[in-house]
């Protein structure tokens, strides 16, 4: 009888687990970020995802942007660049920056979070900024499933600016409170915090109850003009080690990424912005009166929940229209379920023909 007392086994100087999955490790949806379905131009704003997956926070006076990069540590391709084009000179009590992801529910549930079974989870990401200093890793989770109630902040340092450099930090699983969700709503949010008024601040390494975006020690980059913060390589695994990236293939990438977002555009092609009619519903218009037959719309993947489905003229981008025979006219959705939508409705428009066919490019958003 052999027994086996390590917990990683090393292959060619990397670290693997003795245990479990060698494949599947990592609960990060496009760690890599090469996904970007809404398209590679800048994103403004709080809200936005300049890649699939990863949302852009803010609420402060400062102008944040967020965009794919081509700036990678070796073996990438793609990161996400943040950057403040204006600065806050006064860091207020809720103003706060950050980027982050959400983990459904449903895919946590062999962490046995909030109970005396809780496991570890390392989470492993290069990192890159403008600015030197302490920075904070938050993982936060919600007994609705909904509004973050618990968190846990780990402070990281960026030594040398503009350089990328590897970060490994392991969090220890809550053994107490409510068993976090087990269900298609929110599960765990990593965030990464870029600056952080009080109101969000939270002290490092123990569990806490504030929906946290740093800690007291956080590095303001909100402060600086054209900050920059880049991201890419990351995971979140099983354990206590962090193992290599797991580069799973863009289609699977893909496919992960469309149960949350989707939409009948060809890929990488912003929504709005295109003429196409690649990929869109067509169907047939009864009269200029009543909607229109039934043109029900298959998302690739069966998406998370119902999605919000918003409609496009293929003939300018305008949203909420359809076009009939290259005419715009007000559209709407009925019957939206994870998998479809149907009927695509003419909502008595003046700008529908009769016996014309409907065009109908979408988007269909179901983010946690």
């Amino acid at each position: 009888v052999t027994t086996v007392t390590a917990t990683t086994l090393t292959v060619n100087g990397n670290n693997y687990p003795s245990a479990g999955p060698l494949s599947n490790r990592n609960l990060i949806i496009n760690g890599a970020m090469q996904v970007a379905q809404r398209g590679t131009a800048t994103f403004t704003g709080s809200g936005q995802y300049p890649v699939d997956r990863f949302r852009q926070n803010s609420s402060t006076a400062a102008v944040i942007t967020g965009v794919q990069s081509a700036a990678t540590p070796a073996g990438f391709l793609n990161s996400i660049k943040l950057e403040n084009t204006s600065a806050d000179s006064s860091i207020d009590a809720g103003d706060h920056w950050s980027v982050q992801q959400v983990i459904e529910g449903y895919n946590i549930q062999h962490l046995n979070w909030g109970t005396a079974d809780a496991k570890n989870v390392t989470v492993s990401f290069w990192a890159r900024s403008s600015q030197t200093g302490t920075f904070c890793l938050i993982l936060l989770g919600a007994a609705d499933g909904t509004n973050p109630d618990k968190s846990y902040v780990s402070e990281y340092t960026i030594n040398t600016a503009n350089t990328y450099e590897y970060k490994s930090i392991t969090v220890p699983g809550p053994t107490t409170g409510t068993a976090w969700s087990n269900s298609n709503n929110r599960g765990i949010i990593v965030r990464w915090g870029l600056s952080c008024g009080t109101n969000g601040q939270q002290a490092a390494d123990s569990w806490g109850t504030t929906n946290a975006s740093g800690s007291s020690n956080q590095t303001q980059l909100l402060s600086t003009i054209n900050s920059t913060f880049y991201l890419t390589g990351v995971q979140v695994e099983d354990g206590s080690v962090a193992t290599p990236f797991e580069h799973r293939s863009f289609g699977d990438e893909l496919a992960r990424c469309q149960r949350y977002y989707c939409h009948s555009y060809p890929y990488g092609t912003t929504p709005g912005s295109s003429t196409s009619y690649d990929g869109t519903i067509t169907t047939t218009a009864y009269s200029t009166i009543n909607y229109t037959s039934p043109g029900t719309g298959f998302f690739p993947v069966q998406m998370s929940s119902a999605p919000n489905v918003t409609l496009y003229s293929p003939v300018d981008g305008a949203a909420g229209q359809i076009a009939s025979d290259n005419t715009n006219g007000a559209g709407v959705v009925a019957y939206i379920s994870d998998k479809s939508f149907f009927p695509v409705r003419s909502n008595n428009s003046t700008g529908v023909v009769a016996n014309s066919y409907i065009r109908v490019p979408y988007t269909a958003a179901a983010e946690l």
